[in-house]
This record gives C-alpha cells, sequence and structure tokens, in this order.
C-alpha cells in the first residue's frame, strides 16, 4: 500500500512565505535526527513497493550535509531520491555532487512569495546546476486566485525551463496562508459532493517525528491522520494502521462524497466548493460532532466493505 515515503526533515527555512502551510521560518528549530532518518530507510528498504524516497522542509539545503548523507544512505539500500528545495543555493552547491550521492530528481519551488528571499537569478542558477550534472528538475509554481504566476516565472526562467516539466499548485487556505491571505485569494473549484482522497501511497514522517498518512498540506491539521510517533511505529505497521481505522477506510473505498451527502442529510454544514479534496478532509475529520455522530453509520459501512473485499464481490 505504501509507495513513497518523505521526510519533512525540519521546519526551519531561510524564507518565512506568507502562503507556507506548515509556517517554516528562519526560527524554526523542529528537526528529524540522522540516526532516526537512516532506521525509517532501512525499514523503507524492506518493504515491498517501496521505491522512492524524498528529502523537504523546510529548506533540506540549509542541512546539506546531512541531506548529502542521507541521499547516498538510501541510494545504496536501492532507493531512488527525489529532493525539495526554493533553490536558494544558486550554483554554491554542487549539483555533481549530489547527483554522486544519488539524487535523481530535484523539484523547485518558486511563486510570489518565493521571490521575496529568493531571487529569479538564484533559482536559474540552480536549476541550470542540477540540469548540467544530469539531474531531472520539475519546477512547483504556486498560484493564488489570479493565476498568472505561470506566465510570470515563465518570462524570468526561460529558457531554463523550456525542457522540464513545470506543475502548478493552487495555494491552499492552510497553516500561515489561512491566517495571513484573504480568502479571496484562494481558488475553490473542486465540487464537495464529487471529491475523493488522491491517496496514492505516500506517507510522510514530519520534523515533529510523527508518521503521516499523506503529504498533503492539510496533514498534519488533521488529527485523523496521523499515524504515530516513529519512534514507536513501524513502518511496516502502517499500512494495517491505516486499513483497520474504519473512518479511513470508508473514506478510501467509496470517497468524501459519501462524508458530504451523509453530513448534507444530517444537517452539518459543507460548502458546495473546495480549494482541493485535502480541504474538505480536514473539514470532515474535525468535525468531532459530525464523527461523533456518525461512528455507527461508519462501522456498519467498513464491515459491509470489508465482508464484500472477503468475497471479492
Amino acid at each position: 500500500m505504501i509507495r513513497r515515503l518523505a521526510f519533512a526533515i525540519s521546519d526551519r527555512c531561510n524564507a518565512s512565505c506568507d502562503m507556507c502551510c506548515f509556517e517554516c521560518s528562519p526560527k524554526g528549530e523542529r528537526h528529524l535526527e540522522t540516526g532516526l532518518i537512516k532506521n525509517v530507510l532501512d525499514e523503507a528498504s524492506n518493504i515491498d513497493g517501496i521505491s522512492a524516497v524524498g528529502f523537504t522542509g523546510g529548506e533540506p539545503f540549509l542541512y546539506y550535509d546531512q541531506i548529502l548523507d542521507c541521499s547516498r544512505y538510501a541510494h545504496d539500500l536501492g532507493l531512488d531520491v527525489q529532493i525539495n528545495t526554493n533553490g536558494f543555493w544558486g550554483s554554491e552547491i554542487d549539483a555533481g555532487v549530489l547527483k554522486d550521492a544519488g539524487v535523481s530528481r530535484i523539484c523547485f519551488s518558486t511563486g510570489r512569495f518565493h521571490r521575496k528571499f529568493v531571487s529569479p537569478e538564484t533559482l536559474k542558477k540552480a536549476i541550470t546546476a542540477a540540469k548540467e550534472a544530469g539531474i531531472k528538475v520539475y519546477l512547483n509554481v504556486m498560484e493564488l486566485s489570479e493565476l498568472d504566476e505561470y506566465d510570470v516565472v515563465s518570462k524570468f526562467l526561460f529558457p531554463e525551463i523550456k525542457d522540464i516539466t513545470v506543475e502548478r499548485h493552487l495555494v491552499a487556505p492552510v497553516g500561515k496562508a489561512a491566517k495571513d491571505l484573504a480568502p479571496k485569494n484562494f481558488v475553490c473549484a473542486t465540487d464537495s459532493e464529487k471529491a475523493r482522497c488522491d491517496f496514492a501511497g505516500d506517507v510522510e514522517l514530519s520534523f515533529d517525528g510523527n508518521y503521516y498518512m499523506c503529504c498533503s498540506v492539510f496533514s498534519r491539521e488533521t488529527k485523523r491522520l496521523c499515524l504515530g510517533n516513529a519512534k514507536e511505529v513501524r513502518l511496516s505497521d502502517l499500512s494495517k494502521k491505516i486499513l483497520s481505522d474504519d473512518y479511513l477506510y470508508v473514506m478510501l473505498s467509496r470517497g468524501l462524497s459519501w462524508y458530504v451527502k451523509l453530513a448534507v442529510e444530517l444537517g452539518f454544514a459543507i460548502p458546495d466548493k473546495v480549494c482541493s479534496p485535502c480541504q474538505l478532509c480536514n473539514m470532515v475529520f474535525e468535525n468531532k460532532e459530525f464523527i461523533e455522530k456518525i461512528r455507527d453509520d461508519v462501522e456498519r459501512e467498513a464491515q459491509k466493505l470489508r465482508l464484500q473485499r472477503i468475497l471479492g464481490r
């Protein structure tokens, strides 16, 4: 069930972006120890289906020596390695050393908030260095409601980005963004009645030491998605924990729309449109009154689904 593993190694970042879902900043103090990361990597290498790991933050390259060490360790275990960064390092880091350490992909993030801390010229240098080292490069562009950031970034970074994968990601109302940005800045285009969880087997070990069921920006604010502390729970047990949770099992099987229908029938307010299925997941599972009220319904549905699975229906 688990296919990819991400390590958010710290909440420390060179930037303090107004849209940061995890509220990272230069003042961040939470940090995963190298020993713990390597222990989890050992576990991951022995689980069928896990072939790739990622390192993110915060800004992981603030811990360059640790990232280099852990990337090399993961690569030696046969795991593919990706690093997410804002590219603040420009050409100061030898990307060839990263390539030799087993880093096969680097995903850069940018947008109007990032530019306050990382200039386009600096980002260009980082992208160029990675490409010249033979590392596959991706770029995530963070968009607000104007949806104009891709055009702005394209002008800044062309021609460096003409042959790389660029994806647009909507800023979500979570973390610092929920506190500092007005509602008009967010795009809510997902139909609540048709929303489905996009879980694809990703699990994250966060800088708080806990495993989360997915890499969603809402994961830390949705308590049910917390699967336990890495010092107490084995990675190999996480799939069982997910599938044994009736609420999660029903969500993965029936979709979030199953919960939306129940909420409407019971008179709970659910917006017609949300920013993403992840936001809807947070709304549903963080409503304690609703979750308690539907407990019997969820248990019955989960039991029915498990029986159907056993019978092959």
